[in-house]
């Protein structure tokens, strides 16, 4: 069995010098193994592995862009601490058929490759298994608009084809409504319409993928007080005007037992980032 620290946080593209600094600061007093991340840029690894949160790491964006287009050179990142290793020549982006479809063009397919990273780590005792970190488009602006679930369709469907046990984390701009009952829970998209039935195969009560929802999974063991009556069932973003979300989560597979997850976020920034952040301490174990 192998005992394992999982955070999941959108660091936020815009964070400054000094923001990064507190991040890590932060993540060294929580001394992660395993770090899930999303709007980084390869320097801002490099700070992370400077100030000891972690000793390796690998990038979803290396595409050199003009500094015009900064936007398009953050990516997601899987960071380990010393008790794990990636291997590098199983971790790369989501295949871009996974993205295809006949509502996607070429620049979707490629932005949402970009926007997907899974990792093949392996553990001391020589336990293998893969993490994601994946982060969604809100589903504004023209060329994403109505196409915003086939990020969430393509995630799902590679993920259900992995063998190894797995874990990743997702800033998925979605659910819109998050109640303690699943089924009164509901994403942006109203039931009815075309392609809800993407977000529900990564994020509903039909998914495609054998990893379930660690945070539900928690409150289902031990319900606590929601914020509002309205939900969530707890809140991980924030947005301008002032409506709570949890657009964060962390998945794993039924080899992964739970033994704690919490959820840090200190209102409308949390060192800097509009997210908050959430720790898993997750137990690594064959299934019988």
């Amino acid at each position: 069995m192998t005992t394992l620290r999982v955070i999941d946080w959108n660091v936020f593209l815009f964070a400054t010098k000094e923001d990064r600094a507190r991040q890590a600061e932060l993540l060294n007093l929580l001394k992660p193994d395993l770090l899930l991340l999303q709007e980084v840029k390869a320097h801002d690894l490099r700070t992370f592995v400077k100030a000891g949160v972690a000793t390796d790491f690998v990038l979803s964006n290396l595409t050199p862009t003009p500094a015009r287009h900064a936007r398009r050179r953050i990516g997601t990142a899987v960071m380990v601490g010393p008790r794990l290793s990636i291997v590098r020549e199983r971790s790369g982006r989501i295949p871009q058929e996974f993205f295809v479809h006949p509502d996607a063009d070429a620049w979707l397919v490629e932005r949402n490759g970009e926007r997907s990273l899974v990792a093949e780590i392996e553990t001391e005792s020589g336990q293998r298994f893969a993490a994601g970190s994946f982060h969604a488009s809100p589903g504004t602006g023209k060329r994403i608009g109505g196409n915003k679930p086939l990020f969430h369709r393509g995630v799902a469907n590679y993920m259900g084809t992995l063998d190894l046990p797995f874990v990743f984390g997702i800033d998925a701009n979605e659910p819109f409504r998050d109640l303690p009952d699943p089924a009164q829970s509901r994403f942006a998209w109203k039931a009815e319409r075309p392609g809800v039935e993407h977000f529900e195969a990564l994020l509903g009560q039909t998914r495609v993928h054998r990893g379930r929802d660690l945070l539900r999974e928690s409150f289902e063991r031990a319900p606590w007080p929601l914020e509002a009556e309205g939900g969530p069932l707890r809140t991980t973003c924030t947005l301008r005007g002032g409506g709570r979300r949890r657009f964060d989560h962390i998945y794993a597979t039924p080899e992964f037992h739970l033994t704690h997850i919490d959820v840090r976020c200190d209102g409308k920034r949390t060192c800097g980032s509009d997210h908050g952040l959430l720790t898993a301490d997750l137990e690594l174990r064959p299934l019988r």
